[in-house]
């Protein structure tokens, strides 16, 4: 890692683990709470795993909310600005195809006070009852 100690490099770390004990790796964010067996199992889908990095983007369709890479794959991360295109690349240049996933739950994460509100409104009851607040510096 030679001094990279941000998300890429963690993400790479984990991967190279991960690759030891599975033909499939799946990428996901913390920050994703909706995400459900269901979502998940289409992104982990046989057809075509070997071949083929399936990305679900944020609801901006911008950001990298989910990955799922061969294990054997030759893949550069490169979470920040514009990630899902910028995996889509790296899918191309490790000689794999891009392939787009719209799953509805996984495209919520909570970066904002806005975010939490669409989560309060999708997640049902449970949650709103709760006053949460992202406050910043």
């Amino acid at each position: 890692m030679d001094g990279d100690h941000g998300v890429n490099a963690a993400v790479e770390a984990g991967f190279r683990e991960a690759r030891q004990h599975c033909e499939t790796v799946l990428i996901l964010p913390s920050d994703v709470p909706l995400a459900g067996p269901e979502d998940l199992a289409r992104l982990l889908s046989p057809r075509g795993r070997e071949t083929t990095v399936r990305i679900v983007a944020d609801k901006a369709g911008r950001g990298t909310n989910a990955l799922s890479i061969p294990a054997a794959a030759d893949f550069a991360f490169r979470f920040g600005p514009d990630s899902a295109s910028a995996h889509a690349e790296s899918a191309g240049m490790a000689g794999l195809r891009a392939e787009y996933h719209n799953i509805a739950n996984l495209s919520l994460d909570i970066d904002t006070s806005e975010d939490l509100e669409a989560l309060r409104n999708r997640a049902g009851s449970w949650l709103r009852g709760f006053n949460i607040r992202i406050c910043t510096a």
